[in-house]
Protein backbone atom coordinates (compact mmCIF):
# COMPACT_ATOMS: atom_id res chain seq x y z
CA UNK A 1 0.00 0.00 0.00
CA UNK A 2 0.98 3.47 -0.73
CA UNK A 3 -0.43 6.77 0.08
CA UNK A 4 0.05 9.02 -2.99
CA UNK A 5 -0.69 13.19 -2.51
CA UNK A 6 -1.27 12.48 1.36
CA UNK A 7 -4.89 11.33 -0.29
CA UNK A 8 -4.81 8.75 -2.33
CA UNK A 9 -4.34 5.17 -1.42
CA UNK A 10 -2.96 2.85 -4.49
CA UNK A 11 -3.74 -0.85 -3.21
CA UNK A 12 -2.19 -2.62 -6.36
CA UNK A 13 -4.79 -1.60 -9.19
CA UNK A 14 -7.42 -0.23 -6.74
CA UNK A 15 -7.25 3.75 -5.92
CA UNK A 16 -9.43 4.88 -2.62
CA UNK A 17 -9.83 8.22 -1.60
CA UNK A 18 -12.28 10.27 0.44
CA UNK A 19 -14.28 13.39 0.00
CA UNK A 20 -13.96 16.00 3.02
CA UNK A 21 -17.45 17.28 2.07
CA UNK A 22 -19.25 14.41 2.59
CA UNK A 23 -17.31 11.92 4.19
CA UNK A 24 -17.38 9.34 1.98
CA UNK A 25 -15.32 6.64 0.58
CA UNK A 26 -14.62 6.25 -2.91
CA UNK A 27 -12.59 3.23 -4.48
CA UNK A 28 -11.65 3.54 -8.43
CA UNK A 29 -11.26 0.75 -10.68
CA UNK A 30 -10.55 1.42 -14.27
CA UNK A 31 -10.38 -0.56 -17.88
CA UNK A 32 -12.20 -4.20 -16.41
CA UNK A 33 -12.95 -4.92 -19.80
CA UNK A 34 -15.04 -7.85 -18.30
CA UNK A 35 -16.53 -10.27 -20.86
CA UNK A 36 -12.64 -10.45 -22.42
CA UNK A 37 -12.69 -14.42 -21.31
CA UNK A 38 -16.58 -14.65 -23.34
CA UNK A 39 -14.34 -13.12 -26.16
CA UNK A 40 -11.80 -15.28 -26.27
CA UNK A 41 -14.15 -18.31 -26.04
CA UNK A 42 -16.17 -16.97 -29.06
CA UNK A 43 -13.24 -17.10 -31.36
CA UNK A 44 -12.51 -20.81 -30.19
CA UNK A 45 -9.71 -20.12 -27.78
CA UNK A 46 -9.87 -21.64 -24.45
CA UNK A 47 -9.59 -18.94 -21.37
CA UNK A 48 -8.08 -19.48 -18.27
CA UNK A 49 -9.37 -16.18 -16.88
CA UNK A 50 -11.59 -16.06 -14.12
CA UNK A 51 -13.88 -12.95 -14.02
CA UNK A 52 -16.02 -13.82 -11.53
CA UNK A 53 -12.90 -14.32 -8.92
CA UNK A 54 -12.01 -10.63 -10.33
CA UNK A 55 -15.21 -9.19 -9.53
CA UNK A 56 -14.82 -10.86 -6.01
CA UNK A 57 -11.41 -8.87 -5.27
CA UNK A 58 -13.24 -5.62 -5.99
CA UNK A 59 -15.94 -6.41 -3.67
CA UNK A 60 -13.58 -7.51 -0.97
CA UNK A 61 -11.75 -3.95 -1.04
CA UNK A 62 -15.75 -2.29 -1.08
CA UNK A 63 -15.55 -4.26 2.71
CA UNK A 64 -12.12 -3.70 3.01
CA UNK A 65 -12.27 0.32 3.12
CA UNK A 66 -16.10 0.59 3.82
CA UNK A 67 -16.75 2.00 0.17
CA UNK A 68 -19.86 3.88 -0.29
CA UNK A 69 -19.18 4.67 -3.74
CA UNK A 70 -17.60 1.97 -6.68
CA UNK A 71 -15.67 4.23 -9.54
CA UNK A 72 -15.43 1.96 -12.73
CA UNK A 73 -13.70 4.17 -14.78
CA UNK A 74 -14.42 3.06 -18.61
CA UNK A 75 -14.00 0.13 -20.79
CA UNK A 76 -15.90 -1.75 -18.02
CA UNK A 77 -16.77 -4.14 -20.85
CA UNK A 78 -14.53 -5.66 -23.64
CA UNK A 79 -16.34 -6.60 -26.65
CA UNK A 80 -18.27 -3.64 -28.61
CA UNK A 81 -20.28 -6.28 -30.57
CA UNK A 82 -21.63 -9.08 -28.77
CA UNK A 83 -23.47 -9.06 -25.02
CA UNK A 84 -23.40 -12.84 -23.77
CA UNK A 85 -25.61 -14.22 -20.77
CA UNK A 86 -22.07 -14.56 -19.17
CA UNK A 87 -21.32 -10.87 -19.15
CA UNK A 88 -24.62 -10.15 -17.94
CA UNK A 89 -24.35 -12.28 -15.11
CA UNK A 90 -21.03 -11.02 -14.27
CA UNK A 91 -22.35 -7.44 -14.23
CA UNK A 92 -25.29 -8.51 -12.02
CA UNK A 93 -23.57 -9.92 -9.49
CA UNK A 94 -21.39 -6.87 -9.34
CA UNK A 95 -24.11 -4.77 -8.66
CA UNK A 96 -26.31 -6.48 -6.85
CA UNK A 97 -22.95 -7.46 -3.96
CA UNK A 98 -22.65 -3.92 -4.11
CA UNK A 99 -25.87 -3.16 -2.88
CA UNK A 100 -25.51 -5.80 -0.51
CA UNK A 101 -22.56 -3.74 0.97
CA UNK A 102 -24.36 -0.78 0.78
CA UNK A 103 -22.01 0.69 -1.75
CA UNK A 104 -23.36 2.37 -5.08
CA UNK A 105 -21.87 1.70 -8.35
CA UNK A 106 -21.15 4.45 -10.59
CA UNK A 107 -20.22 3.69 -14.62
CA UNK A 108 -18.13 6.24 -16.53
CA UNK A 109 -18.11 5.17 -20.06
CA UNK A 110 -14.94 4.75 -22.11
CA UNK A 111 -14.59 3.51 -25.32
CA UNK A 112 -15.51 0.28 -25.28
CA UNK A 113 -18.41 0.72 -22.98
CA UNK A 114 -21.03 1.46 -26.26
CA UNK A 115 -23.73 -1.30 -25.35
CA UNK A 116 -23.49 -0.90 -21.23
CA UNK A 117 -25.69 2.17 -20.44
CA UNK A 118 -28.30 0.08 -23.19
CA UNK A 119 -27.93 -3.51 -20.95
CA UNK A 120 -28.15 -2.57 -17.78
CA UNK A 121 -30.63 0.37 -17.75
CA UNK A 122 -33.07 -2.86 -19.36
CA UNK A 123 -32.06 -5.19 -17.07
CA UNK A 124 -31.31 -3.61 -13.82
CA UNK A 125 -33.41 -0.69 -13.33
CA UNK A 126 -34.61 -1.62 -9.93
CA UNK A 127 -31.04 -0.21 -8.98
CA UNK A 128 -31.12 3.46 -9.93
CA UNK A 129 -27.51 3.10 -11.30
CA UNK A 130 -25.61 6.48 -12.53
CA UNK A 131 -23.80 6.61 -16.03
CA UNK A 132 -21.63 9.68 -17.18
CA UNK A 133 -18.42 10.33 -19.37
CA UNK A 134 -16.90 12.30 -16.36
CA UNK A 135 -17.69 13.01 -12.41
CA UNK A 136 -16.34 15.48 -10.34
CA UNK A 137 -16.04 14.63 -6.60
CA UNK A 138 -14.85 17.65 -4.31
CA UNK A 139 -11.45 18.83 -5.56
CA UNK A 140 -11.18 15.12 -8.27
CA UNK A 141 -12.33 15.13 -11.50
CA UNK A 142 -12.44 11.37 -12.95
CA UNK A 143 -13.10 10.35 -16.55
CA UNK A 144 -11.21 7.92 -18.44
CA UNK A 145 -9.53 9.51 -20.65
CA UNK A 146 -10.53 9.08 -24.17
CA UNK A 147 -12.17 11.91 -24.91
CA UNK A 148 -10.98 15.49 -23.72
CA UNK A 149 -13.08 17.27 -21.08
CA UNK A 150 -11.90 21.44 -19.72
CA UNK A 151 -11.54 20.48 -15.87
CA UNK A 152 -14.12 22.43 -13.79
CA UNK A 153 -12.47 24.84 -11.53
CA UNK A 154 -12.81 23.26 -8.62
CA UNK A 155 -10.39 20.18 -10.07
CA UNK A 156 -7.31 19.86 -8.63
CA UNK A 157 -6.72 16.43 -9.54
CA UNK A 158 -7.38 14.48 -12.68
CA UNK A 159 -7.89 10.47 -12.88
CA UNK A 160 -7.47 8.68 -15.84
CA UNK A 161 -7.37 4.97 -17.61
CA UNK A 162 -7.34 3.96 -20.79
CA UNK A 163 -3.29 4.25 -21.54
CA UNK A 164 -2.88 0.87 -19.68
CA UNK A 165 0.09 1.88 -18.24
CA UNK A 166 3.18 -0.47 -17.42
CA UNK A 167 6.70 -0.36 -16.96
CA UNK A 168 9.85 -2.63 -18.00
CA UNK A 169 12.26 -3.42 -15.70
CA UNK A 170 15.07 -5.56 -17.49
CA UNK A 171 12.62 -8.10 -18.93
CA UNK A 172 9.86 -8.19 -16.66
CA UNK A 173 6.90 -5.63 -17.08
CA UNK A 174 5.09 -4.59 -14.71
CA UNK A 175 1.64 -2.25 -14.52
CA UNK A 176 1.76 0.95 -13.23
CA UNK A 177 0.83 4.57 -12.32
CA UNK A 178 2.26 7.09 -14.08
CA UNK A 179 1.94 10.42 -12.28
CA UNK A 180 2.40 13.67 -13.99
CA UNK A 181 0.42 17.24 -14.46
CA UNK A 182 -1.94 19.15 -16.45
CA UNK A 183 -0.87 22.16 -17.59
CA UNK A 184 -3.22 24.33 -19.30
CA UNK A 185 -4.01 28.68 -20.20
CA UNK A 186 -6.68 28.09 -17.11
CA UNK A 187 -5.88 25.35 -15.52
CA UNK A 188 -3.09 23.30 -13.57
CA UNK A 189 -4.11 20.41 -11.81
CA UNK A 190 -2.24 16.74 -10.51
CA UNK A 191 -2.85 13.91 -12.81
CA UNK A 192 -3.38 9.88 -12.46
CA UNK A 193 -2.91 7.65 -14.72
CA UNK A 194 -4.36 4.27 -13.34
CA UNK A 195 -3.04 1.13 -14.72
CA UNK A 196 -5.71 -1.39 -16.23
CA UNK A 197 -7.40 -3.88 -13.90
CA UNK A 198 -7.45 -6.69 -16.87
CA UNK A 199 -5.32 -9.53 -16.44
CA UNK A 200 -4.61 -10.62 -19.83
CA UNK A 201 -1.53 -8.33 -20.46
CA UNK A 202 0.16 -6.37 -18.16
CA UNK A 203 0.16 -2.96 -20.61
CA UNK A 204 2.07 -1.03 -22.42
CA UNK A 205 5.39 1.22 -22.01
CA UNK A 206 5.05 5.05 -22.71
CA UNK A 207 7.07 4.28 -26.07
CA UNK A 208 5.17 1.45 -27.15
CA UNK A 209 1.81 2.61 -25.98
CA UNK A 210 -1.17 3.38 -28.75
CA UNK A 211 -3.97 4.10 -26.45
CA UNK A 212 -2.42 7.90 -25.86
CA UNK A 213 -5.13 9.69 -23.96
CA UNK A 214 -7.25 12.82 -25.34
CA UNK A 215 -5.40 14.56 -22.48
CA UNK A 216 -1.63 13.61 -23.80
CA UNK A 217 -0.97 17.32 -25.44
CA UNK A 218 -1.72 19.03 -21.87
CA UNK A 219 0.26 17.17 -19.75
CA UNK A 220 3.78 17.71 -18.86
CA UNK A 221 6.89 14.55 -18.05
CA UNK A 222 6.10 11.99 -15.88
CA UNK A 223 7.62 12.87 -12.62
CA UNK A 224 6.77 9.29 -11.08
CA UNK A 225 6.39 5.59 -11.96
CA UNK A 226 4.68 3.16 -9.63
CA UNK A 227 4.68 -0.52 -10.56
CA UNK A 228 2.45 -2.74 -8.58
CA UNK A 229 2.75 -6.75 -8.91
CA UNK A 230 0.79 -9.57 -7.76
CA UNK A 231 2.32 -11.75 -4.53
CA UNK A 232 0.54 -14.72 -3.07
CA UNK A 233 -2.08 -13.09 -3.72
CA UNK A 234 -1.08 -9.52 -2.48
CA UNK A 235 -0.50 -6.42 -3.78
CA UNK A 236 3.40 -4.85 -3.94
CA UNK A 237 2.95 -1.37 -5.16
CA UNK A 238 6.35 0.58 -5.08
CA UNK A 239 7.63 3.80 -6.72
CA UNK A 240 10.26 3.82 -9.00
CA UNK A 241 11.06 7.27 -7.82
CA UNK A 242 10.42 8.92 -4.92
CA UNK A 243 9.41 12.23 -4.59
CA UNK A 244 8.44 14.17 -2.06
CA UNK A 245 4.79 14.09 -2.27
CA UNK A 246 5.26 10.35 -1.93
CA UNK A 247 4.51 8.35 1.55
CA UNK A 248 4.63 4.50 2.58
CA UNK A 249 1.99 3.05 5.00
CA UNK A 250 2.06 0.11 6.57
Amino acid sequence: MLKLFNRFILDGPFLVFNDENDAKNYLVVSDLHLGYSDYLVSKGIFSLLDEFQRIKEILSKVQEYKINNLILNGDIIHDFGSFPNTLKRKLRYLVEHCREFNCKPFFILGNHDVQLKYFLNNNLLNFNLDFDESLLIGDVFITHGHKFFELPKEARFLIIGHEHPAELIEDTKFKAYWITDYKSKKKKANVIIMPSFFDFTEGTHEKESSRMSAYRDSFTKISARIIISKHKGRYLTLPLELTDFISFEL
